[in-house]
């Protein structure tokens, strides 16, 4: 019995392993920035947190800023990437986190949209910000918290996230302000597949319970 026990346990732990091994895998196709009347810039990237679950995108290295002063008026920024899950469990949404600034005629909105390996679309969000002179609108930095949520888990899919800024109908030079400073992602795992990973986990400590 104590070696059917044994025997369980390792393979268990087999099935664990390469889901602590492996990393998940990003391909960032595009992440830039054009401003309008002129210039553009390229949108630095870091990939972090566990198991590579995590990329930041930092805009205010641009930075990607309009109105007062820049002599900017508008921008579209665009982030395309894919991601291959590598052996880690398959993902079923994308946390986001979007640092931004808007003032008087400052404005943004933004859209993402995720796609599976076919072209099908699993999942879209949009949102906006906006500046004072909007009815609902609010001056100053804030940071926005959001969950996009699939159709369904992906092992390997594609997202494409954009922005676009612009200072209304305040010409230029205005004091109007619309900036992002920063654009994380978060991979969401399946939930189904982390509580069989749960499940195993406690199955084991069970069983060296009950050896005890």
């Amino acid at each position: 019995m104590r070696r059917a026990t044994r025997l369980s346990a390792l393979a268990a732990l087999a099935c664990l392993s390469p889901l602590a091994r492996a990393n998940y895998l990003w391909n960032v196709i595009q992440s830039d920035v054009a401003f309008s009347p002129s210039g553009s810039g390229s949108i630095p990237y870091t990939i972090s947190g566990p198991n590579d679950s995590k990329i930041d995108f930092n805009f205010g290295a641009v930075p990607v800023f309009v109105g007062d002063g820049t002599g900017k008026s508008a921008a579209i920024a665009t982030i395309l990437y894919e991601v291959n899950t590598n052996d880690q469990p398959a993902v079923g949404a994308i946390g986001m986190v979007i640092n931004y600034t808007v003032f008087e005629k400052g404005r943004i909105g933004w859209t993402e949209t995720v796609e599976d390996d076919g072209g099908n679309v699993v999942g879209v969000a949009t949102g906006s910000f906006l500046g004072s002179s909007y009815t609902g609108g609010t001056d100053g930095s804030f940071s926005f918290n959001g969950v996009l949520n699939f159709s369904r888990a992906l092992n390997r899919f594609k997202v494409k996230k954009s922005f676009f800024l612009d200072t209304g109908d305040a010409g230029n030079p205005t004091t109007s302000i619309a900036a992002v400073g920063l654009v994380e992602q978060n991979l969401v795992p399946e939930p189904t597949t982390i509580a069989a990973i749960g499940f195993g986990l406690a199955a084991l400590a069970a069983r060296r319970r009950k050896k005890a």
